[in-house]
């Protein structure tokens, strides 16, 4: 019997071998050739092996690995092929919103992925994809990142998607009163509609705010821009707490019969009154 144990034990080595032999190695500057390759049939082998072949394994090695791989691709941020620069921060982003340690494994590169954050025209989708990455670090944001999202945030001509990140990354640290006072100043009356829409879906799954924030939700569903209404109330629905905070706002908003938001304001009191 020992002898097949060993023979079982021998094919199954080998299987492995034979299959690893198929797998090409994590060689970045290879890949990103092919991925960035003018050639759509290589462009096409490129991107199957990137985020196919080696988009789960990243995914799911250990933290030190990752941290390399993560090490290895960053460079590529700063290609001149666009199409280079889009796929690493994609593959970037990826590993940041897929892994639960992403906090540790991009520390050594957050330098690289701020100045992809800060560099890159606002409109650019490496910019966005580097802001998704420093909004969605886990478990937590950190300091480095928080910096950067806050000397972005409440800048004039942001657009909703990037202003959503930079929201978002900020409204995870209400433990940091500079972090809280960009969110306020967000959700002021003076505010762009872009920015107040990007807080207040920010605070939807972020931790509980603090006070001074949660003030500035009710007078929000009044707002003159349709959007910023619905998206407080949207807020309102989501949260019991913050909608008995600004029962009043509600109250009033339900009673104003020939507005489209009052039953909407109807549904949160009774929800609110359960």
């Amino acid at each position: 019997m020992n002898w097949l144990i060993w023979l079982a034990a021998a094919l199954l080595i080998s299987s492995v071998l034979s299959a690893s032999e198929h797998i090409p190695s994590k060689d970045w500057q290879s890949l990103f050739e092919k991925t960035g390759s003018a050639d759509a049939a290589v462009r096409e082998q490129g991107t199957d092996l990137v985020f196919q072949l080696w988009l789960p394994d990243i995914c799911e090695e250990d933290t030190q690995s990752a941290k390399t791989d993560a090490i290895g691709i960053a460079p590529f941020l700063r290609s001149d092929n666009p199409r280079i620069r889009l796929d690493s921060s994609a593959l970037l982003t990826a590993m940041t919103t897929q892994r639960k340690d992403s906090e540790s494994v991009m520390a050594p590169i957050l330098p690289q992925i701020a100045a992809a954050a800060t560099s890159n025209p606002i409109e650019d989708r490496v910019r966005r994809n580097a802001l998704n990455i420093l909004s969605s670090l886990h478990p937590s944001v950190p300091d480095a990142a928080v910096t950067t999202l806050l000397g972005l945030a409440n800048k004039h001509g942001e657009s909703l998607l990037p202003a959503a990140h930079i929201s978002a990354g900020l409204a995870r640290r209400p433990d940091r009163p500079d972090a809280t006072n960009a969110i306020h100043t967000s959700l002021q009356a003076a505010s762009s509609s872009v920015w107040k829409q990007a807080a207040l879906s920010a605070l939807i799954t972020a931790p509980p705010a603090p006070p001074q924030v949660v003030a500035d939700i009710g007078p929000l569903v009044f707002d003159p821009n349709k959007e910023v209404q619905d998206a407080a109330l949207n807020l309102l629905a989501r949260n019991r707490s913050y909608a008995i905070i600004s029962r009043s706002f509600l109250m009033k908003l339900s009673e104003m019969n020939t507005s489209p938001s009052s039953e909407k304001a109807k549904q949160i009191l009774q929800q609110v009154s359960q």
